[in-house]
């Protein structure tokens, strides 16, 4: 039986080795792409690899590192929310009936969204949000752990309560700073 705490230190090891690296910005931190991670989805692609691109990119590689080391029997990716919408969860783990999300953009584009989907699938107890800290915008603003301390946020996350979903947003890249 694999443990949702697993799943998120497999995500977060992987993150921090492969894919990202945290780095200052003023009194702040961003995780910004690792140069040796833009190159290497450049050559798998054989093009330069952009934002959404680059997301879908890198959402692959951690969903096929999740599924290496666990297996598919009790980790699935891409499974699909009850009913019959076109919506998925990026993992799922079938024995704790925890959603995972792989938010590697700005998570204000991403978080109704990722509740909504939790809600609406009745098997999902626990939905675990992965975000980084996402730097947006010609000011630079970052949506990150301190985004979800905004009294809004803890709102629909408590609020999701009442469909008997926990929502815990994680950072990829563990505590931060």
């Amino acid at each position: 039986m694999v443990e949702d705490e697993e799943v998120i230190q497999t995500v977060q090891e992987y993150s921090k080795r492969q894919i990202f690296e945290r780095v200052p910005q003023g009194s702040e931190v961003i995780d910004r792409y690792q140069e040796s991670w833009l190159r290497f989805a450049e050559e798998e692609e054989g093009m330069s690899v952009k934002e959404e691109r680059l997301s879908r990119f890198t959402t692959k590689h951690i969903q096929a590192e999740v599924q290496k080391r666990f297996g598919t029997r009790d980790v699935d990716i891409e499974k699909k929310v009850g009913g019959a919408s076109d919506l998925a969860f990026d993992l799922w783990n079938n024995t704790k009936r925890t959603a995972f999300e792989i938010c590697l953009g700005a998570i204000k584009n991403e978080f109704e969204k990722d509740i909504l989907k939790g809600i609406l699938d009745r098997d999902t107890t626990r939905l675990v949000i992965l975000y980084r800290e996402y730097a947006t915008g010609t000011q630079g603003k970052i949506y990150g752990h301190k985004w979800f301390e905004h009294p809004a946020q803890r709102e629909m996350m408590d609020r999701a309560g009442i469909f008997k979903l926990e929502v815990e947003p994680i950072s990829l890249l563990g505590p931060v700073p």
